[in-house]
């Protein structure tokens, strides 16, 4: 009897140490004679967007890595998961495809119960609400959210794995991350000093004019003209704060065309894809338009067909002597002050929106071809 027990006790023991040293189901990979499979993957890819004034603009490599091996090199990162809103997710690619799909369902249930669809804002709300409630088992997406907001601007909200976002005027998301943000750094820093020198020249200008209208009285040359800065900085500090405590974010770019907003993108992942083997092939991008760019576009767009009209009568009659040719009038449309985004290359629509005008459209650009590894 004692045998038995001192048996039984030895057995049992046994049992406890295996199960606790190891998983449930071990045993079915034994069987299976392999390692437990990874729970996440990594298929690379890289996310950017810039957002302008009155669009923003997104992109993303095609190329579909698993380790050193490729999948695709025509696979998509960017999803319209409401009108006018796109979402760009780099990483496990299961996972941004179900997450876009899981955000496209909970805008079409914001459309049913307001009447009207989500903008990005309300996009981005819910986009980081999802993330955080998964924040145990999160989605491996790294993902970055473009659209234009209530006012028009263009808004690109950057997001981490578990939900924490930010409202920034560029951002870069993926393995290429590190190697594409110095580029699109340089080009903001070189967007902003531009920006700034255009405003310099026009305050420079209006002051000589009033200069000449005898209403300027900075013209003697003794720095007066510095009392509106002092003024300035001390209405801040009169508050006890200091001078850019409530100086608002940057969140868009200043004068700024599609075409070069997409070039920089262009230029970033180009950047990239030279020295990480997991990005390459093509760089898809798609533009969202606010309604006056969509107006700009049109107006530039009529300009165009009516010049080409000109020329195809012109060349079916003849030539015309140069005095009877009229001077093209200049309109003071918002294209010809900083350029329109059909400036940029390609120009699909990729919504009805883009001939309606009245909300914010979608434009597919050209796709730019990256380097093949």
């Amino acid at each position: 009897m004692a045998v038995r027990c001192i048996l039984a006790l030895a057995v049992c023991a046994f049992v406890g140490a295996a199960g606790r040293t190891a998983p449930p189901t071990a045993w079915l990979t034994r069987l299976r004679g392999g390692e437990n499979p990874p729970m996440y993957e990594n298929n690379g890819g890289l996310v950017l967007a810039i957002a302008g004034e009155d669009f923003a603009v997104l992109a993303a490599d095609t190329r579909l890595s698993q380790g050193y091996s490729i999948l695709s090199r025509r696979a998509t990162r960017i999803w319209e998961v409401a009108p006018g809103v796109w979402l760009g997710a780099a990483g496990c690619h299961a996972d941004a495809v179900a997450l876009a799909a899981s955000l496209e369902a909970l805008g079409v249930e914001h459309g049913w119960g307001q009447g009207v669809p989500p903008g990005v804002e309300a996009v981005a709300t819910a986009l980081s609400a999802c993330l955080y409630q998964r924040r145990h088992q999160p989605y491996y997406a790294f993902c970055v959210l473009a659209g234009v907001d209530g006012r028009g601007r263009g808004a690109v909200f950057s997001f981490d794995a578990v939900g924490s976002c930010e409202r920034v005027p560029f951002a870069a998301a993926g393995g290429g991350q590190a190697l594409a943000l110095p580029v699109l750094d340089a080009f903001a820093a070189t967007t902003r000093r531009n920006h700034r020198r255009a405003q310099r020249m026009g305050g420079d200008k209006a002051r000589s004019a009033a200069a000449t209208e005898g209403e300027g009285e900075d013209s003697s040359g003794d720095g007066s003209g510095d009392e509106d800065s002092e003024a300035h900085f001390q209405r801040w500090l009169e508050g006890g704060l200091a001078p850019g405590a409530l100086r608002p974010a940057r969140v868009v770019l200043g004068l700024l065309a599609v075409s070069e907003a997409h070039t920089a993108l262009a230029a970033a992942a180009g950047a990239a894809a030279e020295r990480d083997v997991r990005l390459g092939d093509e760089l898809e991008a798609v533009a969202v338009l606010a309604p006056r760019a969509q107006r700009a576009r049109q107006q530039q767009q009529q300009q165009q067909q009516q010049q080409q009209k000109g020329k195809e009568e012109e060349a079916s009659q003849g030539p015309v002597p140069k005095e009877a040719v009229p001077a093209p009038e200049a309109s003071p449309t918002l294209a010809a002050q900083r350029g329109s985004p059909a400036e940029a290359p390609g120009g699909e629509c990729a919504s009805d929106r883009c001939a309606r005008g009245t909300g914010p459209a979608s434009l597919w650009l050209s796709n730019v071809q990256l380097k093949r590894h």
